[in-house]
C-alpha cells in the first residue's frame, strides 16, 4: 500500500486549472516542506471580475503534520514581531513555522468566495463564522451597489478587496470558462452564461 505523503486541502469555492495542478504537485514533490501556501486569484460578483489583491491559503500539508482549528496559521508573538518588519518579516515568520509559499509562477488557484447570485452570497454571509464582524447591512450597502469602480468592499476587512478589474474571458482557465454555470456566475458578451 502506498504511503500518503501530503493532504491537499481544497475549499468548495476554489478552482485549480489542470496545468497548475501538475506544476504544484511537482514542486511539492521536489521540495518536501511541511506546509505549503498557494496564491489565490480572487473574484467578486462573477468570474468576470478579479480583485486587485493577493491572498494565499494553506493547500498542501505533509502527512506527518497537523493543522489546528484553522487552515491557515494564526500569528503568535514571534510571527507578530517579525511581521512588524514588513512583508519580508512576515514571510520569515511563516517559514520559521514551516509554512512555505509556492511561487505564483508555479501555480495558483481561482477563488470564487464571493462569486454567484445574491441568494448564494446572502447564505454565505449569514452562515459565516465572521458574521458578527461584518457590517450589518453589507449586502444592501456594498454587494447590491457594487460596480467595477467600487473600492474597499470586503465584508470583514474592507481594504482586503481594494478594487477589481474586468477579466478577459479568454484568460480564464477552461475549467471556469467552459463550465455550464447557472445564471449569476459568468458573463459572456455582457450576458449571464447559463449554458
Amino acid at each position: 500500500m502506498d504511503r500518503i505523503d501530503y493532504f491537499w486541502i481544497i475549499g468548495a469555492d476554489e478552482i485549480y486549472d489542470s496545468a497548475s495542478v501538475r506544476r504544484l504537485f511537482g514542486y511539492v514533490e521536489d521540495t518536501g516542506e511541511p506546509f505549503y501556501q498557494v496564491a489565490a486569484l480572487t473574484y467578486f460578483k462573477s468570474w468576470n471580475f478579479r480583485v486587485d489583491t493577493s491572498e494565499a491559503f494553506t493547500a498542501f500539508v505533509r502527512s506527518d503534520r497537523r493543522l489546528g482549528k484553522s487552515r491557515d496559521p494564526r500569528p503568535n508573538l514571534m510571527t507578530k514581531s517579525l511581521a512588524r518588519l514588513g512583508p519580508s518579516g512576515n514571510s520569515l515568520g511563516r517559514r520559521f513555522l514551516g509554512w512555505h509559499p509556492i511561487p505564483s509562477e508555479v501555480g495558483v488557484f481561482h477563488h470564487g468566495s464571493y462569486v454567484g447570485p445574491r441568494s448564494r452570497i446572502a447564505k454565505k454571509v449569514h452562515s459565516s463564522p465572521h458574521e458578527d464582524q461584518m457590517k450589518p447591512d453589507w449586502l444592501t450597502s456594498v454587494w447590491d451597489k457594487w460596480t467595477p469602480a467600487s473600492t474597499n468592499f470586503h465584508p470583514v476587512q474592507p481594504k482586503a478587496f481594494p478594487s477589481a478589474r474586468r477579466v478577459d474571458l479568454g484568460t480564464l482557465p477552461t475549467e471556469i470558462r467552459d463550465w455550464p454555470w447557472p445564471p449569476g456566475y459568468l458573463e459572456i458578451d455582457g450576458c449571464s452564461h447559463d449554458a
